[in-house]
């Protein structure tokens, strides 16, 4: 019984090195493609004009799978050190998040829709935040800046595809939407152009 008890731990364990190995790799690969331009290719449309890029999704929080990638996101908010490498990291996972939610749209899956639309935009909240405890200003940080103002105009008309069918859907959507009207004002405030 010991033996097989050990032999569950090394597993386990070797599981975990495993995830973080592959997180940490495929973090450094996603910021690769992101400062290179390749990363975010799915357009979205406003007017017929791309307001904004999204990155491509493999796997939607309805896969038995899905766990993983969570994990994988915490780890990448770990992984980053900094503020403004956080708040870049924490900008892509909220678009992957928002990507998630307008395909989910399109699936008319409206209920995992709203959860991953609410994800994404407290993901941009947070990366928002981390650029604005940093105390210094350069053109890095004015292009995060333009960046989280751009994603929360596309999140808004992601978020006006949905189509609650539930009460308790509707009563979500809405929160959802107050929550991105709220942070786009606070954007305003703050003199941020849209």
């Amino acid at each position: 019984m010991k033996k097989i008890m050990a032999a569950i731990a090394v597993l386990g364990l070797s599981a975990l090195i495993l995830l973080v190995s592959v997180s940490r790799a495929s973090l450094e690969a996603m910021a690769k493609e992101d400062r290179e331009g390749n990363l975010r290719v799915e357009p979205v449309l406003s007017e017929g004009k791309v307001v904004y890029k999204l990155p491509p999704i493999k796997m939607l929080p309805n896969n038995i799978f899905y766990g993983v990638k969570e994990m994988r996101d915490w780890l990448w908010g770990k992984f980053s050190f900094g503020e403004i490498k956080k708040s870049r990291t924490e900008l892509l996972i909220a678009d992957k998040k928002i990507a998630e939610s307008k395909i989910l749209i399109e699936k008319e899956n409206f209920s995992l829709a709203i959860e991953s639309g609410t994800k994404a935009v407290d993901k941009l909240k947070y990366a928002k935040s981390l650029i604005d405890q940093t105390k210094q200003y350069n053109v890095e940080i004015e292009a995060i800046r333009k960046q989280i103002r751009d994603a929360t105009a596309a999140y808004e008309l992601i978020i006006q595809g949905i189509k609650p069918s539930l009460e308790v859907d509707e009563q979500k959507y809405n929160e959802l939407k107050e929550k991105i009207n709220e942070f786009k004002e606070e954007q305003k405030k703050e003199g941020w152009e849209f």
